[in-house]
């Protein structure tokens, strides 16, 4: 098998989802829940508020204070571009107030919802096209924790340029970032609802539970850092039976992948977090497969 280069990799940086995009939390609930990320996994929901945050020059303004010009570029071009030219809102953050833990009393769960940028879907995807070849469309691409559906609908077009056809699922544990991603498949022209469309679901569903294995034994699973290294150890062990190829996009928790058995087959560098993505997969590293 041959492996696209991979440029190395240095050890990411832990930052949360509000630092991620250069912007600060507009409620103290966004602070509580990161700090309650390595709590009880058992505690109970109490009055939870979802609303949708806006977003304007005041947040480029913000972007550029934090880290220069470079930021509200890259972020305009990998993040905002990508709902102005499809019409959808995939890269505004979704605000939980009034509490200090998550729906479903998943206070550990997720980060505060960002999406990936355009760029690193997009090198993912023709690095996996040259590492899976001709079963790259045997397969099923689930992103967990798809947020508003940016990941899912950007495959998909990349699918539709290229001329190929491949199942698609998008989970996530938050009902109003599911919500949203339905409205924004439908503005893509994309799902089960629209006839000649490719196959695309998106599920309210927990991680850690949800049936993998009804949906064949080969996955390609994306992920970008979407909860804590706690949560993530119980969803691989949900994976494990299928052993997946994993995309991993800002991969913070990379330690907990190699104690299953995942090493790095391609990866990529960057100048900030969200521009760093790494594929793994089960067995041989590429360094051991150049041997």
């Amino acid at each position: 098998m041959n492996f696209p280069d991979m440029t190395p990799l240095v050890q990411p940086e832990r930052e949360n989802g509000t630092e991620l995009c250069g912007l600060r939390a507009d409620c103290a609930a966004m602070k509580d829940v990161e700090k309650s990320r390595e709590g009880n996994l058992n505690m109970h929901t109490t009055q939870v508020i979802t609303r949708e945050n806006g977003f304007g020059i005041g947040d480029y303004w913000r972007m550029f204070r934090a880290k220069g010009i470079r930021l509200p570029i890259d972020y305009f071009l990998q993040a905002h571009l990508f709902d102005l030219v499809n019409g959808t809102d995939t890269h505004t953050a979704t605000i939980i107030e009034g509490s200090t833990v998550k729906p479903l009393g998943l206070q550990d769960y997720e980060r505060p919802y960002r999406c990936s940028w355009t760029g690193e879907v997009n090198k993912a995807f023709a690095a996996l096209r040259q590492i899976l070849g001709r079963d790259f469309e045997r397969y099923t691409f689930v992103d967990i924790g798809c947020g508003k559906g940016k990941v899912v609908l950007a495959w998909t077009k990349l699918l539709r340029r290229a001329g190929l056809d491949q199942p698609m699922i998008g989970i996530d544990v938050h009902g109003p970032c599911i919500t949203g991603a339905i409205r924004n498949r439908k503005i893509i022209g994309a799902g089960s609802d629209v006839p000649g469309a490719p196959s695309i679901r998106f599920v309210h569903a927990d991680a850690r539970t949800f049936n993998y294995g009804e949906h064949g034994n080969k996955l390609i699973v994306y992920l970008y850092n979407p909860f804590s290294a706690a949560i993530l150890q119980s969803v691989m062990a949900a994976l494990n039976p299928i052993a997946p190829v994993i995309v991993y996009n800002n991969p913070v928790d990379l330690d907990v992948m190699t104690s299953f058995g995942y090493r790095i087959v391609w990866g990529k560098e960057g100048w900030h977090p969200n521009a760093r993505t790494i594929i793994l997969m089960k067995g041989k590293s590429l360094e051991q497969e150049e041997r």
